[in-house]
């Protein structure tokens, strides 16, 4: 096994529970982890031998446009997604940080980590 991971995505989406969330938008921050069979691609050199990360992105890209009310609906769909398309996968987990959250104090950010298979 190997792992592939993209991290520090920053997108720009209407996520969150109450209706000014939603409208006024804040910067999410997505990381990629999963655990793969990529030995062969070590020695082939070929992109069909690996799990190709820009579909990790594209993934993360569509689902962030679409609002969602909590980070959990939002971290499930791009797991669900990614493990349909990659279904090789040993392991995928996928955090979904929240920068600056309107919480009435500093925050940095919230966070919720969704982890294949045992959250599936």
């Amino acid at each position: 096994m190997g792992r592939i991971a993209l991290e520090g995505m920053e997108f720009y989406g209407h996520h969150g529970y109450y209706v000014d969330e939603r409208k006024k938008g804040k910067t999410y921050v997505v990381d990629i982890i999963a655990e793969a069979p990529i030995q062969e691609s070590g020695t082939s050199d070929l992109l069909e031998d690996t799990v190709n990360y820009e579909v990790f992105y594209r993934i993360c890209r569509e689902e962030m446009e679409q609002p969602r009310h909590l980070l959990e609906k939002v971290a499930g769909e791009i797991a669900r997604r990614i493990y349909q398309r990659f279904p090789g996968l040993d392991k995928l987990e996928v955090k979904v940080r929240k920068l600056s959250p309107d919480l009435g104090g500093p925050v940095h950010n919230a966070h919720v980590v969704f982890r294949i298979p045992e959250d599936l």
